[in-house]
């Protein structure tokens, strides 16, 4: 009915302009946790009445997660997430299969965020496979248009970068690291060159911390080679001598 769709469209609405200035950082039109929280009711009032709609319940998620109610926010994502393997299981469609993994991907890091480090990793791998699947397979969708390999590729370097996260944090030190340096390679082989730098400090961050001085000489080669490979990336430069 129109309340419902009202509910739903506060939820949207909000959280699209809590999006917005958090880009800009607009201090001056910062969304208040009040309107955050109106707009956490008006979508759970919505669910209410309609528990399957994917699209509601990750909203959900997302506006829960800002307000650090992390077991409602994994409680709605993971509803969302379900009703997305079903409908990928029935049709096997890679704009779904996309759509899976970006909720599992939000499952991840909502799951680190709360200390669940082994099921973020879970969350974070299932992200993964399920893009490779939407990157092997052509995305050609009447509302989504086609979707370019690169980006799909970037979506999974964050997953990869979750998933060391979630496995360093969870004693997996090896496993981390080979996630982060498969993260590094697609970042690599996708162009994406501001990411790589980011990876390239993050990874020499975990060598540091799980190697200490012993592994000094391995932090310095991934350092100092970034920044060979790009002048602009001198901002490196402090965390070397940090």
């Amino acid at each position: 009915g129109s309340v419902q769709e009202a509910d739903y469209g506060l939820g949207e609405s909000v959280f699209d302009a809590f999006r917005r200035h958090a880009a800009t950082n607009a201090a001056d039109a910062r969304i208040t946790e009040a309107t955050l929280s109106n707009a956490s009711f008006a979508l759970s009032s919505y669910i209410a009445h309609s528990p399957s709609d994917v699209d509601a319940l990750h909203l959900s998620a997302l506006v829960s997660e800002r307000l650090g109610q992390l077991d409602l926010a994994i409680d709605r994502i993971s509803a969302a997430a379900t009703l997305l393997e079903e409908r990928y299981e029935a049709t096997e469609s890679a704009v779904v299969a996309r759509q899976y993994a970006v909720a599992e991907s939000n499952l991840g890091r909502i799951r680190l965020a709360a200390g669940d480090f082994d099921g973020a990793a879970a969350a974070f791998e299932a992200a993964i496979g399920l893009l490779d699947v939407a990157d092997d397979e052509a995305i050609d969708d009447a509302e989504d248009g086609k979707i370019e390999p690169q980006v799909l590729e970037i979506a999974k370097v964050q997953s990869q970068l979750g998933l060391a996260l979630a496995q360093h944090f969870g004693g997996h030190n090896d496993n981390a690291l080979g996630s982060i340096r498969d993260a590094l390679s697609n970042a690599r082989a996708a162009g994406a060159v501001a990411l790589e730098r980011d990876l390239t400090l993050q990874l020499a961050k975990l060598l540091w911390a799980v190697n200490g001085s012993a592994g000094i000489e391995e932090v310095k080669q991934e350092l100092f080679g970034n920044i060979g490979a790009d002048d602009n990336s001198s901002t490196h430069v402090p965390s070397i001598l940090a």
